[in-house]
């Protein structure tokens, strides 16, 4: 999420969820993921610094930006610039993150092609 408010940087959420086949002590639980947490933060940092390097292939392809991407990332931030600054005691509610454990696929549409846009 950009920052707004004229503000530089983003925040980053991330939630993560397991589904054990069996019983972990929430201890292991808690090492493991404080462990790649910090991995994560660590990498993506290092990676930010990379890519704003001049000369490096990230940057370059930051500048030729062939699909629009980074414009477009560009223009979310100018809106973002409009509303007050996000931080950690100020991101969205854990409500933003209610949706199912598992994500499905949507059904197959089993009906032949010619009856398929028809309810």
């Amino acid at each position: 999420i950009p920052r707004g408010n004229g503000q530089r940087g983003t925040t980053i959420v991330q939630l993560n969820r397991v589904d054990c086949t069996t019983t972990v002590p929430a201890w292991v639980l808690n090492f493991l993921f404080k462990t790649m947490a910090t991995t994560f933060v660590n990498d993506l940092r290092s990676s930010a610094v990379k890519a704003l390097q001049k000369g490096s292939p990230w940057s370059e392809r930051i500048s030729e930006d062939k699909r629009g991407f980074y414009k477009e990332m560009r223009q979310v931030e100018a809106v973002a610039d409009a509303r007050s600054e996000v931080r950690l005691d100020t991101v969205p509610g854990r409500e933003i993150f209610d949706r199912p454990w598992r994500l499905r696929p949507p059904p197959a549409d089993l009906r032949p092609p010619a009856s398929r846009g028809r309810s």
